[in-house]
């Protein structure tokens, strides 16, 4: 990164000094400053490309984790509704037509 900023420097002082080597040190300091606002124009730009592509990744994965957790979070309550539930009965326990009472049997003394 800091190479790049010396290289475009270099480059760009060069054909300046080429095209106008009478410029004041003044205008000299100047296209000096612009190059380097230039460069880390560029560099912060790039910077500012690569944390919004690792911004989107992130959401990606932190919207697949919610949707993971939220199944979860399903199965479980399935689990815990399926565990509350009192076991069915088959009808053909109670066709009878006797009381309930019919069945109880009184404990030997």
């Amino acid at each position: 990164m800091q190479n790049d900023i010396y290289q475009y420097v270099a480059e760009n002082l060069d054909s300046l000094v080429q095209l106008t080597p009478e410029l004041p040190t003044q205008i000299w300091k100047e296209k000096v400053a612009e190059a380097l606002d230039g460069v880390q124009i560029a560099a912060m730009s790039a910077q500012i490309t690569k944390l919004r592509a690792a911004l989107a990744e992130s959401e990606q994965r932190r919207v697949a984790e919610q949707q993971s957790m939220s199944e979860t979070v399903q199965q479980i309550k399935e689990q815990v509704m399926n565990l509350s539930r009192p076991p069915t009965t088959s009808a053909t326990d109670d066709t009878d037509n006797e009381s309930d009472e019919d069945d109880y049997v009184e404990p030997t003394p």
